[in-house]
């Protein structure tokens, strides 16, 4: 059975640390499809200065799958050079032609070689893993996945090693990809306290009850690390949101969308007037759009990885480095940890009138593709 209401069904949790918890998550049904979205050498990319690129790619994967979706409510979760996105099977002719649309135009615009491929979760199972899903409500309206049981590192393993093009996506017809709503008009998040710091950390136990309870004394541990104030913690601040006009990021807003040059310095001159005015132009109301925005943020989130973007002081740092390599030690986890000393932040707006809009959240020079570097050289250890 399709279930194109299954994620639209799914109950919403609001504590972060619930994702550690085995008992949130539903099986993805086997009728439904994950495709992986990568930027291929995305290293290289971000030694030549294009990691906003990248992470531009990354989040129009998903912009483009939800706009070909046409209403029906998917699963996603950004990765900083890519995306991992569950669908219906019967949105697989709309959602492959939007997705090698946005692959043609990464190469064409970004110089980017994007590695995209669908794996059927049935297929998932047929190896030994699972895909299971679980959504946390961020505000209202606004809600993010996360997936366990190994269902999306099959998956993408799957398509890397896909050398007889079983998952690989067929090439697109001249058509551009529709991704209306893509923005990254803000500046980069400067660091408040010295380190913008990326966390990947990866259970290694068999178990799924094994990985929760690992996951879940990493989350307790950190945020007991991160007291009082965690919310201190967090990239996306009233004192740390700055807008400029005309904004840094407008000129790959107006790749990815061809949006007019004109029609973008336009609406973001608005935009900016806004503000710096603290004032309400049309549907876009300045300060109850960057309260929701801090609250929409995916700092932290989990797709058999524990992903977290934190914004520490040297102390903080310190401990949460020596709590990973304790873990490491006692061989419950691989992780990476990349240090910068901003974050930068990519957008989805989907309607601002319904106060709708989600913001992709990764670390500045190498984020979590450094982080990554650091987990697979551990894995390759082991």
């Amino acid at each position: 059975m399709t279930q194109p209401d299954f994620i639209a069904r799914l109950p919403s949790f609001t504590r972060f640390a619930d994702v550690a918890d085995p008992a949130r998550y539903t099986p993805a049904p086997d009728g439904w499809r994950v495709y992986c979205c990568d930027v291929e050498n995305s290293t290289q990319a971000i030694e030549q200065g294009r990691y906003k690129a990248v992470n531009m790619m990354g989040a129009a994967c998903i912009m483009a799958a939800v706009n070909a979706a046409d209403g029906v409510a998917l699963a996603y979760v950004f990765g900083g050079d890519g995306a991992t996105i569950l669908t219906p099977a019967n949105l697989a002719p709309a959602i492959d032609a939007a997705l090698m649309r946005t692959r043609r135009l990464a190469a064409e615009r970004f110089g980017l070689t994007m590695r995209v491929g669908a794996v059927p979760v049935a297929h998932i199972r047929a190896r030994g893993a699972d895909l299971q899903v679980a959504m946390m409500e961020l505000s209202p309206g606004n809600r993010m996945a996360a997936f366990s049981g190994g269902g999306a590192a099959m998956a993408d393993k799957l398509v890397k090693a896909d050398a007889n093009g079983i998952y690989t996506l067929p090439e697109p017809d001249n058509a551009a990809p529709d991704l209306e709503g893509l923005s990254c008009r803000w500046e980069a998040l400067a660091a408040r306290h010295g380190h913008m710091v990326c966390v990947l950390a990866s259970a290694t136990a068999g178990d799924e009850t094994a990985r929760g309870r690992i996951y879940d004394h990493l989350i307790s541990t950190i945020e007991r690390i991160l007291r009082p104030d965690m919310d201190a913690t967090r990239p996306a601040r009233a004192d740390t949101m700055r807008f400029r006009w005309p904004p840094r990021g407008l000129g790959f807003e107006r790749l990815a969308t061809g949006r007019g040059r004109a029609a973008l310095l336009t609406e973001s001159f608005f935009q900016a007037i806004a503000e710096w005015f603290d004032r309400k132009i049309g549907d876009y109301d300045a300060p109850v759009y960057r309260a929701e925005l801090r609250a929409n943020c995916d700092d932290r989130r989990f797709d058999d990885t524990l992903r977290l973007v934190l914004d520490c002081t040297g102390d903080q740092l310190a401990a949460i480095e020596e709590l990973l390599a304790t873990v490491h030690g006692r061989g419950d986890i691989v992780y990476g940890v990349h240090v910068s000393g901003s974050a930068l932040m990519t957008c989805l707006l989907f309607d601002l009138k319904d106060s709708r809009h989600l913001h992709f959240i990764d670390g500045a020079d190498g984020g979590f593709t450094f982080a990554a570097r650091g987990m697979k050289a551990q894995i390759a250890d082991k």
